[in-house]
């Protein structure tokens, strides 16, 4: 019997706002780029996880990064 390995499907949590992956091939770096469009804050975001979900989805969330302005 072969070994298959299968990588979880990503998905991504931002203000309450559940993001399926936009492309499993890409860093979180670039998706956090990918999705800057849409959300600019996230590139000021970290992501947390991931969190394995009954479903077998690996959650990350978006958190965002408190800065000092000035």
């Amino acid at each position: 019997m072969a070994l298959e390995i299968a990588s979880a499907k990503r998905v991504f949590e931002h203000n309450s706002i559940t993001i399926t992956d936009p492309n499993p091939n890409l860093s979180l770096d670039e998706v956090k780029k990918h999705l800057s469009g849409l959300y600019p804050e996230i590139l000021n975001s970290k992501f947390e996880g991931p969190t394995m979900q009954e479903d077998g989805t690996a959650l990350y969330k978006v958190k965002s990064e408190a800065g000092t302005f000035g």
